[in-house]
């Protein structure tokens, strides 16, 4: 079959989630082609052989004008590539995917990666079949009134067979090494300052020095240097900021303490590295046998979190148990390699494809949709807001 992947950005966990599936429909020998806004990290696809690499600017149903306009590249670009199947990844691409779908028959499938969805998702995208991340995004949509039959959780997308070997835990001695993975933005600003004070509070518990490394960058950047050199000279704290990295675990065999979310700190726990969630609601805690399984299904992004760890907990190395480090690897190597879900991806894919079935067009049936699509958040928008002004009555 021919296959065409609809990233959003090159970059980011959603986007190195989406190579996963991409890598894994080319050994299966399905032709494929990867759509989406083109970044410097495009080469993490070019060095996985993926060379079929088509620029498209992002989906953003804020916008409808802009995105009848995209939308119109993006039907032009179908009807000349003839895919058998889509396959899109976050809740923008899937909604005007599933737009293209029945405006050109081609079929479609949607992975919701562990991000929260707006309230109309359900209205709008149910009854398609959906791959979500993480049991909160299930959970999610089937309060939203979305059949849960149709949604698959596979957290699964990670190829843990490029990552280095962990190295056995050792305390720290002279200094913890703190390192926090993550984007420069409002979306992520509250963790970074929650990671600031967690640093500030361990020195102060272990009476020992400490160092904070933050790998990422964004257009809060500025404002987190400023912070960062206030941490350095008020606290004594080095904070070093790399900048964007492409090889994350290789940093983070550097460090004693992995803190973040997500893919940052699911990279922690493989290479047996302390991982220390930190949200952004002023949250943060340690993983553990005992909490492991309740943060993942939350998709280790701290959502569940309604307290933070005392910072005695990363004052000393006799806290952390070298087994436990161990198992949690072996619960991450179960539950996020790619590997694991080879034969469930394959029968999906083999379901929802249509080869030789061509593109045929169906102007009015997706401009019906594309009516509806914005009728719907209008609609949920404008029922929010009246919900609102009651509550403050």
């Amino acid at each position: 079959m021919k296959i065409v992947f609809k990233n959003r950005l090159f970059n980011g966990g959603s986007s190195y989630s989406l190579l996963e599936y991409v890598k894994h429909a080319k050994r299966a020998g399905h032709e494929v082609e990867v759509w989406g806004t083109l970044t410097k990290e495009k080469a993490r696809y070019e060095k996985a052989g993926i060379n079929q690499l088509v620029h498209f600017p992002p989906f953003d149903y804020k916008k409808p004008w802009k995105n009848l306009k995209i939308l119109i590249s993006y039907i032009n670009r179908i009807q000349k590539t003839k895919p058998d199947l889509i396959i899109d990844i976050t809740f923008q691409n899937s909604i005007f995917t599933k737009l293209a779908s029945k405006m050109t028959g081609v079929p479609s499938l949607h992975l919701i990666p562990g991000m929260a969805v707006p309230g109309f998702y359900a209205d709008v995208m149910s009854p398609d079949e959906l791959i979500v991340f993480s049991e909160e995004n299930k959970k999610e949509l089937t309060a939203q009134g979305y059949n849960s039959s149709v949604i698959h959780v596979f957290p699964n997308r990670i190829d843990f067979s490029l990552y280095p070997e962990p190295d056995s835990y050792e305390p720290p001695k002279e200094k913890k090494r703190f390192l926090l993975v993550t984007r420069m933005d409002n979306e992520k600003i509250n963790s970074i300052w929650t990671t600031f004070r967690l640093v500030k509070e361990t020195q102060e518990a272990a009476g020992q020095e400490v160092e904070l490394t933050i790998a990422g960058a964004g257009a809060l950047w500025e404002e987190v240097k400023r912070e960062a050199e206030k941490l350095q000279e008020n606290q004594k704290i080095k904070v070093n900021m790399l900048g964007f990295i492409r090889d994350v675990p290789v940093e983070v065999k550097k460090h004693d303490f992995i803190a973040g979310k997500g893919r940052s700190v699911i990279d922690g726990m493989y290479l047996k590295k302390p991982s220390i969630v930190v949200n952004e609601s002023d949250h943060y805690a340690l993983v553990t046998e005992e909490n492991v399984q309740a943060l993942a299904d939350y998709n280790f992004a701290g959502r569940n979190l309604s307290s933070s760890d005392e910072a005695h907990v990363f004052s000393g190395g006799e806290e952390i148990n070298p087994q436990a480090l161990t198992n949690i690897r072996e619960f991450i190597k179960d539950n996020y390699s790619i590997e694991q879900i080879h034969d469930k991806l394959n029968q999906i894919i083999e379901k929802k494809g249509k080869p030789n079935n061509g593109v045929k067009l169906n102007y009015p049936a997706g401009i019906v949709f594309f009516i509806t699509i914005y009728g719907k958040i209008i609609k949920y928008y404008a029922s929010r807001s009246l919900k609102d002004k009651l509550k403050r009555k």
